[in-house]
């Protein structure tokens, strides 16, 4: 029926009352339709451009991921590197442990030799010492007796010498 409606129309009849009311209800629905297509355009356009920047997001988030696993990977070997070193401080500060308790061992030894050979030296000492007075004691007795001797041999030479 439209199609007869619109027929009338370019063929220059004059419609009937119903029939402009038709024809305006149908460019309404023209104008509605035109307007919600071009709703529809920039709805469109702005879904495109929307998704251009999800694009372009994706792709800068994508490149801070790589950056990121990339650093991630770097401090991973640094840390590989790192526990190495530490096993081996650890390696050297065992050893270094051994040596001191063997220097601790040594110092303690020696430490006894010493009060042993001090003690020894004092006793060498006062072995010594008893000696020496031993000794002076004997050298000034002869030189007492010398002494006596010699005043004895002087009373005897004067006498001599006096006769």
């Amino acid at each position: 029926m439209t199609t007869t409606i619109d027929q009338r129309d370019i063929e220059g009849r004059k419609p009937r009352q119903g029939q402009t009311s038709l024809g305006r209800s149908k460019k309404d629905s023209g104008a509605k339709i035109a307007t919600l297509q071009a709703q529809l355009r920039d709805k469109e356009e702005l879904v495109q451009a929307k998704d251009a920047a999800l694009r372009e997001l994706e792709a800068r988030l994508g490149a801070q991921i790589h950056s990121l696993e990339n650093r991630v990977w770097e401090k991973e070997e640094l840390l590989v590197g790192c526990e190495a070193q530490l096993k081996a401080l650890e390696s050297r500060m065992s050893v270094f442990v051994e040596e001191m308790k063997r220097s601790d061992r040594d110092r303690e030894r020696m430490s006894g030799e010493i009060e042993k050979l001090t003690s020894e030296l004092k006793q060498k000492k006062l072995s010594f010492a008893k000696t020496e007075i031993e000794e002076w004691r004997s050298i000034g007795r002869q030189n007492w007796w010398k002494r006596k001797l010699g005043s004895l041999g002087k009373f005897f030479t004067k006498a001599w010498d006096n006769k």
